[in-house]
């Protein structure tokens, strides 16, 4: 193999060698987010069969099941939920 062949054929390897890389960085994160999203439902599945209402606010819950809050206007807010469920709630 000449020295040209040899530079190019190595610089196609590495080129696919990054790329299975990154593809492998991209299934361990989407494993990673699968993994939370199972750990999450089992959380508020365990709370649904236990049937206990809270008394007070449980910060861990809200944050594991509220992505985000927006606020519309003085009596609208909305909310998406983790799961990419949007509700509007009205204050009135």
């Amino acid at each position: 193999m000449e020295s040209v062949e040899y530079e190019r054929a190595t610089k196609e390897l590495k080129m696919e060698i990054d790329a299975l890389n990154l593809r492998k960085a991209e299934i361990l994160d989407e494993q990673s987010k699968v993994q939370l999203a199972e750990y999450r439902i089992d959380a508020v599945k365990g709370l649904l069969q236990n049937g206990k209402i809270l008394e007070e606010f449980d910060k861990t819950i809200f944050k594991s099941l509220v992505k985000k809050m927006k606020v519309i206007n003085e009596s609208e807010i909305e909310i998406e939920f983790e799961c990419g469920i949007k509700v509007i709630e009205t204050t009135k």
